[in-house]
């Protein structure tokens, strides 16, 4: 085969794996409106959560749940700073969800798509290298 079926398939190699490294780093999240806590620990929320939280002051934060304790939460911003925020002092909370199904899904989906873009580029190329015939 011509060597230009080989650099084709490269090139595409990588563009399969660019699109691949996209879905996985963003995948599928949906933020989920939770109640706010008043007094007591929010069972929906666990060390490791990434979370909006709306303050009764009008502050928001965006954090990702250090900790959860009777009386407040610590989650840690995208800067680095940790915010300590008692739970009296919450007005809305929204949680963050990845969807494995979705992003699977989606992974698959482009996969496919990629895989079928190969087939038929590499098909192409090799009627193209039958046609001209052998070089000498």
């Amino acid at each position: 085969m011509p060597a230009t079926v080989f650099q084709t398939l490269g090139a595409l190699s990588r563009l399969l794996l660019v699109a691949l490294l996209s879905v996985s780093i963003v995948g599928c999240t949906s933020m989920r409106a939770i109640e706010p806590p008043v007094t007591s620990v929010p069972t929906q929320v666990k060390p490791g959560d990434d979370v909006i939280v709306r303050t009764l002051s009008g502050k928001t934060y965006e954090l990702t749940v250090r900790s959860v304790d009777d009386t407040a939460f610590i989650g840690k911003a995208a800067d680095g700073k940790s915010w300590k925020i008692p739970y009296a002092q919450i007005e809305s909370m929204s949680l963050r969800k990845v969807d494995a199904v979705k992003t699977s899904g989606l992974t698959i989906a482009v996969l496919a798509v990629v895989f079928v873009g190969l087939m038929w580029l590499a098909g192409k190329a090799l009627g193209d290298a039958l046609e001209d015939g052998p070089k000498n």
